[in-house]
């Protein structure tokens, strides 16, 4: 299990950084050809718009697998190794039902309402930006149930211990 979640790492690292620099690269092209061509490309806007719905959720399921998410670790630290693991096995079901009733059923829900729409500038069908969200409920059921299974501290370093 620890080689799909560095493997998963991995792609999700490597996917959100050409998300981003996709992103960029249009997001100049838009400036570019609305400022000095005088021809605003709107299909360059939609497809960003895409990406930024991708990007946003893989680079939470990944920021979430790395560890390096928002926690409130001062009450935890108050109690012994014992109800750490305990309170540490509450917050993974915690995030397995986030993962699975919202994201995962509510986003297959979703896709399935907007099956038939497609996004105005570019004719593609609106799944295609909604299939993020069961996506990445996905991922974060995945690492939630990777930090169960193996029982690892989620003891979370901060931004300057990892670098």
């Amino acid at each position: 299990m620890d080689t799909a979640k560095l493997y998963l790492d991995k792609a999700l690292f490597w996917i959100t950084a050409a998300l981003l620099a996709c992103m960029a690269a249009l997001s100049m092209w838009q400036v570019t050809s609305r400022y000095v061509l005088g021809v605003p490309s709107s299909t360059s806007e939609e497809i960003i718009r895409f990406m930024l719905i991708w990007f946003t959720l893989l680079a939470t399921a990944y920021v979430f697998g790395e560890k390096q998410h928002i926690a409130l670790e001062f009450l935890r630290e108050k109690f012994n190794k014992r109800f750490q693991k305990a309170i540490d096995k509450i917050i993974s079901l915690l995030w397995i039902s986030l993962g699975a009733i919202p994201m995962l059923l509510g986003g297959i829900y979703l896709n399935l309402q907007s099956f038939a729409q497609t996004a105005p500038a570019t004719d593609l069908p609106m799944v295609v930006s909604y299939l993020a969200v069961p996506t990445a409920g996905l991922f974060i059921i995945f690492y939630a149930i990777h930090e169960m299974v193996t029982d690892k501290s989620t003891s979370y370093q901060s931004r300057e211990d990892t670098l």
